[in-house]
């Protein structure tokens, strides 16, 4: 968590959340009101669920427009869950400079150059683990292709089409008027989140697990902060840890002709650190006897065009001759 203040510990606050009734804003609303808070919601509908706190319908990119509203809640914290851009940061700031004391913003681990690193935009060794407040920044900006960026689009409307957490962060911490915390989240798991029975009971078990072993902080670290006991920081772990035994049975079945073990990677589950360290190993161990090929799909394409079209585009045109 990175500030510029101390953070504000009245006993009751008037508190504006952005984007109230998502996945972490529905909890944070709850808690926020049964702690003794005066809660307001600024979303795009109205939500029967969230019960008494007050609802500021509106569109977060056109935030501006509702500047009379948010000034008659007059919030003297701002909790902005859906902030995705150095423009709709500057929206924000200039908005309600003058209404509130202070603004948490919440952003993402993808801010780190480690991140850019998994995606193949930064350069360079990857970086040392945990990460921590102070771990380096990418520097290339643009992390996600256009494309992605729309597909994302028509999941979280509110979505910028320049998104990047960095400028947002940058703006939000280049204030010199308002008090601000950021606030950088990993890939976040919860109770809402469980698609299937398999997955509750799974989410259950690790609560129990953490609770029973205490362990290190260190690995409950991603990012500059972390949701103890709602981050699932094994699921992808567990899934890397088990390529070494389908690494083996590969070699042995491909003794004698080629065999391909194809690793399908999620950045934004096996980005986390505690999960990339477990990857890290498992591929020294699946690369370490010889005879194993490191490659890309590409490279395949490019060595069976070198070696084998000619003889199998020939055995082709044999067949349609004979038929």
């Amino acid at each position: 968590m990175l500030s510029n203040g101390s953070v504000l510990t009245q006993s009751a606050m008037r508190i504006l959340v952005i984007g109230g009734n998502g996945f972490i804003g529905s909890p944070l609303v709850r808690e926020l009101r049964d702690s003794g808070h005066q809660v307001a919601v600024f979303h795009r509908r109205h939500d029967a669920g969230l019960g008494d706190v007050e609802q500021i319908e509106g569109d977060r990119n056109r935030f501006v427009e509702y500047r009379n509203e948010l000034s008659r809640f007059a919030p003297e914290v701002i909790v902005d869950l859906i902030l995705s851009s150095g423009d709709q940061a500057r929206e924000l700031m200039g908005t309600v400079r003058d209404v509130a004391a202070r603004v948490v913003a919440i952003s993402s681990m993808d801010v780190y150059r480690a991140w850019g690193v998994l995606h193949g935009v930064e350069p360079g060794p990857l970086e040392p683990l945990p990460l921590r407040e102070d771990s380096p920044l990418r520097t290339t900006r643009q992390l996600y292709p256009a494309e992605t960026v729309q597909m994302m689009q028509r999941v979280f409307s509110w979505l910028d089409d320049r998104y990047d957490k960095i400028a947002a962060e940058e703006t939000i911490r280049g204030d010199p008027q308002v008090q601000w915390t950021v606030l950088r989240l990993p890939m976040v798991y919860g109770p809402s989140t469980r698609a299937s029975d398999h997955r509750g009971k799974r989410f259950e078990a690790r609560r129990e697990h953490h609770r029973e072993h205490d362990h290190d902080e260190s690995e409950r670290v991603c990012g500059a902060a972390t949701l103890p006991d709602e981050v699932h920081e094994r699921d992808v772990a567990e899934r890397a840890a088990q390529s070494p035994d389908e690494s083996a049975r590969e070699a042995h079945e491909g003794a004698e002709n080629g065999r391909v073990m194809c690793l399908s990677l999620h950045p934004h589950n096996i980005g986390r650190p505690n999960a990339a360290k477990h990857l890290d190993a498992a591929l020294r161990y699946i690369l370490g006897p010889d005879g194993v090929w490191n490659t890309t799909a590409d490279d395949i394409a490019e060595y069976y065009i070198a070696n084998y079209y000619d003889t199998v585009f020939a055995w082709i045109a044999d067949r349609r001759a004979r038929k």
